[in-house]
């Protein structure tokens, strides 16, 4: 009995470094995450290739310093663009059964003049990251993509609030978050 007084402590300080859990703050990611829910968060050194489309991730807002959790939308190569409402990469329109609404952009890049490019090509070491909310979202429509080396790390699984006394604002209640697809 005694070794389980050395190799529990062990085991949890493993674990601590290859596992976070970090508690969702706001509405951005609904329905995928909701307020106060739990995400289990992996360590970035545990994927053997940088971030793919779908992945969920927790990442350093770039002027604030501050952790968010947002979607890869878009990796570096890819050429997006916002039309009507909806993501558009590399010309093609996306399915994207994760979201709440449709974007709160109804063109992006915004605030374009005359001369300036309709789309956006993201550098290499880099991604673009979107909410799944759209209209309550911060995210690379605003800052634009994000370098690969401000991943803290890639959303494993969550957990509901315990707290949490219905689904969150805009989640079909049917579709676990293990369903979405990722492309």
């Amino acid at each position: 009995m005694k070794w389980l007084t050395v190799a529990v402590p062990l085991l949890v300080a493993a674990l601590s470094l290859i596992f976070d859990v970090v508690r969702v703050k706001g509405t951005s990611m609904e329905p995928s995450l909701c307020d106060g829910d739990f995400a289990l968060v992996t360590a970035p050194w545990l994927s053997a290739s940088h971030p793919r489309l779908g992945d969920i991730l927790v990442l350093t807002h770039p002027a604030s310093g501050e952790l968010i959790i947002k979607r890869v939308v878009a990796v570096d190569g890819d050429r997006v663009r916002i039309e009507q409402g909806q993501l558009v990469r590399n010309g093609h329109p996306t399915v994207e059964t994760y979201t709440c609404a449709p974007d709160y952009f109804e063109t992006w890049p915004y605030d374009t003049h005359p001369g300036l490019p309709e789309s956006f090509t993201i550098p290499e070491g880099e991604v673009f990251v979107m909410g799944d909310n759209r209209s309550s979202s911060s995210d690379s429509r605003v800052f634009g993509s994000t370098p690969i080396s401000s991943v803290r790390g890639y959303v494993a699984t969550t957990l509901p609030s315990f707290s949490r006394s219905a689904v969150c604002s805009c989640r079909d209640a049917s579709v676990p978050l293990s369903a979405v697809p990722k492309e």
